[in-house]
């Protein structure tokens, strides 16, 4: 999760966090699905992003 950081490093991100983190958690969802394909092994993955949430820090480009 960025800067060598995990997901649970802290409760909360900064704002400027925040923007790119469904770019981030989507990369990783896409990179494990596909290794999971890779090897033919039965996997379950459940990725929400952020965007549906009230309040959410989005770039420049998606206001």
């Amino acid at each position: 999760m960025g800067q060598g950081r995990e997901a649970n490093d802290r409760r909360y991100r900064a704002a400027d966090e925040m923007e790119t983190i469904d770019d981030e958690t989507s990369a990783a969802a896409t990179d494990f699905i596909k290794r999971q394909a890779q090897v033919n092994t039965p996997f379950f993955c459940w990725h929400n992003t952020t965007l549906i949430h009230f309040r959410t820090h989005v770039r420049a480009e998606q206001k």
